[in-house]
């Protein structure tokens, strides 16, 4: 399962309602990186699900004064690690449910916590809280004292190679841990365009651009209609719902000179679809579409994904040049159309 953030709110609704566990209580943990909002997000979950909220961290400054943990802070955390999990399974016994907030880097630990439940005839809910690296930093910088930041950046890629993600035979809720606008900023650095979210309020320009691409018209056979602007914002795959698409405007000097509409997760896990790119016909030809969409891939690589897809209409030969110069490969699928023909290419990240 893949959930997300949409506009700062975690969708995680009913999930007391997902898990059944003969009353004997319900082990969440909750495995992120440095930053990833692993607090926040085990906060709400114990809110959503009034289980006991268990973080080691918290407990070690409970159990310890400060110049011991502060000495042996290893020896300390592990102690009261143990100490937690002995509290847990009684908990678990006791039908009650438990939120091990404790980051869980190691396939060892994640392991350890499925043999307690399972010892308690209790569920183990394992989340994994993603966060793309850029975004991380940033929050690092932004959140952390100064003197911290500084030492987790430095030492930011040698934590990040011990953190081991989660294997494919490990069963679980994958929350993507952030907002629309951090995805922005990442977008927006090293990049001569202003990228942002677009809809309804600017459809008038939209329109416009769209207008710009006649040929791209004449291929669909199809007049430009306002309708038809429209139905970009709106339009979307098979068993696909709005929380995951993306309708994004490029801007040079305030003019809208692209959109790129994205569909995360399909048609599979981990994988985007490009709806449609549209550039301004005035800077085509020019190397800004590939800049926009290297730009792209780099950031879906960065949030893991594996591959991005598109269809191109069959006698487009100009874009599946454009397409195939960036990367992009055909697949062998092509879908007929009542009007023309759809080949289908994909880049492996």
């Amino acid at each position: 399962m893949i959930f997300k953030i949409k506009n700062g709110k975690y969708d995680i609704l009913g999930a007391g309602d997902r898990v059944m566990s003969n009353n004997n209580g319900i082990l969440y943990i909750v495995q992120g990186f440095i930053a990833a909002g692993k607090s926040t997000f085990s906060k709400k979950l114990k809110t959503d699900t009034n289980a006991i909220h268990i973080n080691p961290d918290e407990w070690v400054s409970k159990l310890y004064k400060e110049d011991e943990y502060m000495n042996n802070w290893n020896e300390c955390f592990d102690a009261t690690v143990n100490k937690l999990w002995i509290d847990t399974e009684k908990y678990l016994r006791d039908g009650k449910s438990v939120i091990f907030d404790m980051g869980f880097w190691k396939r060892k630990d994640r392991d350890y916590a499925r043999n307690v439940a399972n010892k308690c005839n209790a569920k183990c809910v394992h989340y994994y809280l993603f966060v793309p690296d850029e975004i991380l930093k940033q929050r690092i910088i932004s959140t952390r004292p100064e003197k911290w930041a500084k030492i987790h950046i430095e030492n930011f890629n040698k934590n990040k190679s011990m953190f081991e993600k989660p294997s494919s035979d490990e069963e679980i809720i994958k929350i993507n841990n952030y907002k629309d606008i951090e995805l922005l900023e990442i977008l927006n650095k090293d990049l001569e365009y202003k990228a942002k979210m677009i809809g309804e309020e600017n459809i008038n320009e939209l329109y416009e651009l769209c207008k710009s691409n006649d040929k791209y018209y004449s291929y669909l056979k199809e007049d430009l209609t306002m309708d038809g602007v429209k139905s970009i914002l709106t339009d979307l795959p098979p068993n696909v719902t709005m929380d995951n698409k993306y309708v994004i405007g490029f801007y040079r000097e305030n003019t809208l000179v692209a959109v790129l509409d994205l569909i995360n997760d399909y048609p599979s896990n981990n994988t985007s679809f490009i709806g449609l790119f549209m550039l301004n016909k005035k800077y085509q030809g020019k190397g800004n579409g590939k800049q926009i969409i290297k730009k792209i891939l780099n950031l879906y690589k960065s949030m893991d994904y594996e591959s991005c897809h598109i269809g191109v209409i069959d006698s487009n030969i100009e874009a599946i040049r454009f397409w195939t110069k960036i990367g992009f490969n055909e697949n062998g699928t092509i879908y007929t159309h009542d009007k023309y023909n759809v080949i289908m290419m994909n880049f492996i990240l």
